[in-house]
């Protein structure tokens, strides 16, 4: 097993869901907020002239539809990409790290790279010129 998937397991996290309580509450703020949504538009509704409330209603329409429609293309999409390229990246490769020098380039020193992963405590400190790295274990 390599160091980085002994550090960084998956791990799931608590499954919560709501109380009894949770649920009425939450059901009760939505309702709450649908039926301000609704008086406000009766009473948008009421204070214009009937022309330009039908035309206020037929954009509303028009752009509920294009957003359900692009939802629609967006989630086909993704389901034809999963499709497409199933199995792929399901698992971490497993590669041997290469432990001459650090992704910027940094030369790296330590006591053995055993040795670092069965530390408790590693501390790890750039030299004075910023050219190396160095780990040290306690």
């Amino acid at each position: 097993m390599s160091i980085y998937r002994r550090k960084f397991q998956k791990s799931e996290p608590p499954v919560r869901s709501s109380t009894g309580w949770g649920r009425r509450l939450h059901a009760a703020a939505a309702a709450g907020g649908w039926l301000l949504f609704t008086v406000f538009w009766i009473r948008i509704f009421l204070r214009t002239p009937t022309a330009e409330s039908v035309r206020g209603v037929v954009m509303v329409g028009v752009l509920l539809l294009a957003c359900v429609l692009l939802t629609v293309i967006w989630v086909r999409h993704n389901i034809l990409l999963g499709a497409h390229h199933a199995g792929r990246r399901s698992y971490v490769q497993d590669r041997e790290p290469r432990w001459s020098a650090d992704v910027l380039g940094r030369d790296l020193e330590g006591p053995g790279w055993e040795a670092l992963r069965e530390a408790p405590e590693v501390e790890v400190y750039l030299t004075a010129d910023d050219r190396r790295k160095v780990y040290r274990v306690f």
